[in-house]
């Protein structure tokens, strides 16, 4: 409120005080564009007493006022930041901070104390300044106060997806599946060089794939050549047709293939299955209930994204439902009081891909012979959803083996306990009986253990293992606010033979400033059963040591990790080895690494160089090795080639491509209304086009958009981004889309624009021969060959006016 001085005598009482010979004051309280109130200040004797309950309420700060003891505390902007003011005894604290003050320049009224601006700035760093002539309050401060950290949630509340399955629910689909006789065309390689030791040689594998008759068909070419050698051979030739319309069979394929039985074998011949192609996401719908207290606001993370946002209700209790994804998915949830009270739970749920949703069955047939022996093959097995915590497999393998000739029948259960445990059991008479328990917990923290029990069989059990278990532990902890990991492994095996054999180990990590350390215990024993046993401890440290430098001369360091790392023999009582380490990046692709280690058993030293260059077209290897009497040296480069036959461009790539897919995407001015591109189009350069799924993009000069490292056969979402178009009057056609990625190639995706029109005019009221503005309607456009639609408010002069219409009749 501005514009003049609104005072008035406060009411008087049966004593004198200070309140009553008080003037109140309205100012106005803005601050940084998020509080806009009128704070009621007392003045008296020529200074301005402002009301901390008033303003800390303003600002969101915790408080807590007792009139009978004179105090006002609470925690300032962080809960573990406490404080609390005496009026009586003069003394107000902070943390560890403590203030005195003056009491007689304090003004105790019957709701709020008022005290001097200068005693916010003493105890909690609040600069407010009084401007008389427009009768405002200023504050500045460089903390982040609550209010504003209201604001930025508020702010992230209002970006929040209405639904958490948002990114998963798929966008129209405009360019479906297309299959051709022959297209794409990609080639992985690698290639090596090896010299040393008076011998070089060179190694290559080819591995290509593309689209033959509208399958996904891929094998590999490996050879070797050196002074005295050479051979040439071809390998995992397969084929693989995808059926779209049935659920029935989704799959057949030919040539080298793997079975996913019991045991999974590398096979020639023949598969078929109706399990999905594309990789399953979605598992179900998982149901949260927060309790907290009544009104608080709670918010919901799913990996680390805003996905719900509640305000809890009288009971203090607040629902959300999420999809439930495979994988392991961390959820958090945040609780916000109403003056700035905070505190967070967080969940962890993992589902592995082994479940099947809840009534979906599936099955795999797969028969041919074996890769390395020639045994006639042939397996089958039925996987079921039974409930949204119960999968059973079951399922049957056979092998035309001298050792077992038999059908082996087995069964898998897998059953989920809550969010943290997972039991399976497997159950393969004849061959063995197996369980595994694990768990995964909000900090972290799991567990795994296994047991199995074996029986004699020569193929499901060469090595003549009777029984087995196994344990593992992982525990995250603190220390002085410093973090540690502890890992306990321990493996027990006992052989029909008689031997038995134990191994475990203690480790134990830490990252403190800009080191990494790591100590740890390792032990084994071998019992063979007539009273020998042969025993080996070791202990094994690392410290890995980042280098900083402020800038200046060193700078050019930062980033050198020094790494030293030893091994040594507890039984012999000696250091066996000792190496250390030392890693930098070179410009933006190259990183450098440099290593000398003493093998003190072997009595062998070691120098060795590797550079590791990773550019956008072709990752380069490059080792060297020098030792007592000779060194070798090696070269190698490994990375892919595809062709784009959409736009005649091969492409070079660092990452390996076969068995993937891709796309080119091209955003154009359709100026004939076709909706296909077509020669003169104008192609648009500058747009913007994001994924719903996390892809690697590029964007050449052409304008062409190019996203890889897509999953074959698997629809994704695409959405464009208005505001980078440079030309407000191009409308796409459609926003958002989606797409079915073809095997082995790049998918073609042109995206026609058109030129929106403007429509404007005004609204007239014509009465008695008169003319007269109507503002404030609202006027309805109506497209009469499409369902564009669009409301527009007619302004004060009753004018409207409306930019990017799409061509058409409107009514």
């Amino acid at each position: 409120m501005s514009g003049g001085v609104y005072a008035q005598n406060s009411p008087q009482k049966s004593h004198a005080s200070k309140e009553s010979q008080a003037q109140q004051v309205y100012l106005s309280f803005n601050y940084s564009g998020i509080v806009n109130t009128v704070i009621t200040a007392l003045y008296y004797q020529d200074s301005v007493y402002l009301p901390i309950s008033a303003i800390f309420k303003e600002l969101r700060v915790n408080r807590e006022i007792d009139p009978v003891s004179k105090t006002i505390k609470g925690f300032y902007i962080n809960p573990d930041n406490t404080y609390e003011i005496n009026f009586i005894s003069g003394i107000a604290s902070i943390g560890k901070k403590e203030v005195k003050f003056d009491t007689s320049q304090v003004i105790a009224g019957e709701l709020d104390f008022y005290i001097l601006p200068l005693l916010f700035e003493k105890i909690f760093d609040l600069n407010f300044t009084v401007d008389f002539s427009s009768l405002n309050l200023v504050l500045n401060t460089n903390q982040e106060l609550p209010i504003v950290r209201d604001y930025q949630r508020n702010m992230r509340r209002g970006y929040l997806v209405k639904s958490p399955q948002a990114n998963l629910i798929q966008a129209p689909l405009e360019f479906p599946r297309e299959r051709h006789l022959l297209n794409g065309g990609v080639v992985d390689y690698s290639l090596s060089a090896f010299n040393g030791a008076n011998q070089t040689a060179y190694n290559y594998s080819l591995t290509g794939g593309a689209e033959i008759l509208g399958g996904d068909a891929q094998g590999s070419i490996l050879g070797s050549l050196s002074r005295n050698y050479s051979n040439l051979y071809s390998s995992d030739l397969s084929w693989r047709y995808v059926f779209d319309s049935t659920n029935y069979i989704t799959r057949a394929g030919l040539g080298n293939l793997y079975s996913n039985g019991l045991t999974q074998y590398g096979f020639r011949g023949a598969q078929i299955s109706n399990e999905p192609v594309a990789i399953r996401t979605i598992f179900g719908r998982y149901a949260i209930d927060a309790k907290t207290e009544p009104n608080w606001d709670v918010e919901l993370y799913l990996n680390g994204l805003l996905v719900g946002y509640a305000k809890a209700d009288a009971s203090g209790n607040a629902h959300f439902t999420i999809p439930l994804v495979y994988g392991t998915s961390f959820i958090q949830l945040k609780y916000y009081g109403p003056t700035g009270e905070f505190r967070e739970t967080d969940r962890r749920l993992q589902i592995p891909f082994t479940f099947v949703p809840a009534g979906q069955i599936n099955y795999t047939v797969s028969g041919g012979k074996l890769n390395n022996t020639d045994y006639n093959f042939l397996s089958g097995n039925v996987i079921v959803g039974l409930t949204d915590w119960i999968t059973d497999k079951a399922g049957a393998d056979y092998v035309n083996s001298p050792f077992y000739s038999k059908p082996l029948f087995y069964n898998s259960l897998f059953l989920r306990f809550g969010p943290e445990y997972m039991l399976s059991l497997d159950a393969a008479p004849s061959a063995f009986y197996r369980s595994t328990f694990n768990a995964l917990y909000a900090s972290q923290a799991s567990f795994d253990l296994m047991f199995a029990r074996y029986y004699r069989n020569l193929l499901y059990n060469p090595s003549g293992k009777q029984q087995e278990a196994q344990a593992d532990v992982y525990l995250p902890f603190s220390i002085f606010n410093s973090g540690f990991n502890l890992r306990v492994a321990g493996n027990a095996q006992q052989y029909t033979s008689g031997q038995k054999s134990y191994s475990y180990s203690v480790y134990t990590s830490s990252s403190v400033a800009q080191f990494n350390t790591s100590i740890g215990y390792l032990g084994s024993a071998l019992d063979y059963g007539n009273g020998s046993i042969q025993r080996n401890y070791g202990l094994t440290a690392s410290i890995l040591y980042s280098l900083f430098f402020r800038p200046g001369a060193l700078s050019f360091l930062n980033g050198t990790l020094i790494n030293t790392t030893l091994r040594y023999g507890v039984l012999k009582n000696s250091l066996d080895d000792i190496r250390l380490e030392l890693s930098q990046n070179v410009q933006r692709y190259v990183r450098v690494t440099v290593s000398g280690e003493r093998d003190f058993v072997n009595k062998l030293t070691t120098f060795s160089l590797q550079i590791i260059a990773n550019f956008p077209f072709t990752r380069s290897t490059t080792s060297a090795q020098v030792q007592q009497g000779g060194g070798w040296y090696t070269e190698n480069l490994t990375g892919s080639v595809g062709f784009d036959a959409n736009h005649g461009r091969f492409l070079f790539n660092d990452l390996g491509w076969v068995g993937h897919s891709a796309a080119s995407m091209r955003m154009f001015v359709d100026t004939v209304g076709s909706g296909k591109y077509q020669k003169g189009d104008e192609i648009i350069k500058d747009g913007v086009i994001t994924l719903r799924q996390a892809v690697s993009s590029e964007t050449s000069q052409s304008g062409i958009i190019r996203e890889w490292n897509l999953l074959p056969y698997t629809q994704y979402s695409a959405d464009i981004d208005i505001n980078s178009i440079r030309n407000p009057l191009w409308i796409p056609k459609e926003k958002s889309f989606s797409f079915v990625t073809d095997p082995n190639s790049y998918k073609r995706i042109d995206i026609p624009f058109y030129v929106g029109g403007i429509v404007d005019g005004t609204v007239l009221r014509v009465q008695d021969g008169s003319e007269s503005a109507v503002p404030g309607l609202n006027l309805e456009i109506r497209s009469l060959n499409s369902n564009f639609e669009k409301t527009l408010t007619v302004f004060n002069d009753g004018s409207f006016y409306y930019m990017g219409l799409p061509p058409g009749k409107y009514e």
